[in-house]
């Protein structure tokens, strides 16, 4: 099982999930999607030889499925800094692991909440391990 970060998109419609032709592509190499993210990612079974074709940015192997899906994250935030009212946003809406920076933040947050985080009104971007996901409201 396998955690594919397909790289940074946003659609025309605002969607920031991982593209149908990239869900196309891990079907025809016989893969199986089990969860996509809201980001551009994608939690799949398929062989480990398949892997290489897919066009991914990266892909991490991931022990067993689990009942809360999350990433790893870095949240940015306006230029004027992180504040505590803001840690306290996304420790409510589950995050956990705290990393504190100037104007940003790195925690884990659960997939489901990730729509909540775009919301929030000093939010700018969310990094995935190297993918960038652009809050497309601003």
């Amino acid at each position: 099982m396998f955690d594919v970060y397909f790289g940074p998109r946003i659609d025309a419609d605002g969607t920031h999930g991982p593209s149908k032709e990239s869900l196309s592509l891990v079907a025809r190499l016989r893969g199986n999607v089990v969860h996509t993210y809201h980001l551009p990612m994608a939690r799949v079974i398929m062989d480990v030889d398949s892997v290489a074709g897919l066009s991914a940015n990266f892909v991490d192997g991931v022990q067993s499925a689990v009942r809360t899906v999350g990433a790893q994250v870095t949240v940015h935030f306006e230029a004027s800094g992180v504040k505590s009212g803001d840690v306290a946003y996304l420790a409510w809406i589950g995050a956990k692991d705290f990393r504190y920076h100037s104007d940003f933040v790195s925690c884990w947050i659960p997939d489901e909440s990730i729509p909540w985080l775009r919301e929030h009104r000093t939010f700018t971007r969310v990094d995935v391990d190297s993918v960038v996901c652009t809050n497309s409201s601003k």
